[in-house]
């Protein structure tokens, strides 16, 4: 980005486009990428109805398209209050050592879910497992950065 771009909310191209320059493309990505979702979940659906069942899915991963169309394309330093190296911040660290202690212990509820399941016999769906165990590090996770960030 050159030296005489301002800072804005929204940010801009490193190029320096804003407004309908930055967005247009940014939707355009959005469109193409819900759309191949959506593609992909009419091709492969089991539904009864998968036309309908891929407008949702594309309908509903819009968004979220869109803003990953909007995250390639910016450039982070055009950003107000945007950090000039985040992965130096303090912030950075914090969630280093979240992640580090969090995957500690995603061992540990791996092995003794194992053992339990194991020596109890107990027949588990393994979707119901591998989603506990992703809601049980995520929130981990979150606890961990929350108490790193109080305590600091």
């Amino acid at each position: 980005m050159n030296s005489s771009t301002t800072r804005s909310t929204w940010g801009a191209t490193k190029a320096g486009r804003r407004g309908p320059a930055l967005w247009a493309p940014a939707v355009a990505i959005g469109v193409l990428t819900a759309g191949v979702v959506g593609g992909l979940t009419y091709v492969f659906s089991p539904s009864q109805t998968p036309a309908l069942l891929a407008l949702v899915t594309a309908v509903t991963t819009l968004p979220v398209a869109v803003a990953l169309g909007w995250a390639i394309l910016v450039a982070p330093s055009s950003i107000t209050g945007a950090v000039e190296r985040p992965e130096e911040s303090v912030e950075s660290r914090w969630l280093e050592r979240a992640s580090v202690a969090a995957l500690m212990d995603g061992f540990a509820m791996i092995g003794l879910s194992a053992g339990a399941i194991a020596i109890t016999e107990v027949e588990v769906a393994a979707d119901v497992v591998l989603m506990a165990l992703w809601v049980l590090l995520s929130v981990d996770l979150g606890v961990r950065y929350l108490v790193l960030r109080r305590t600091a």
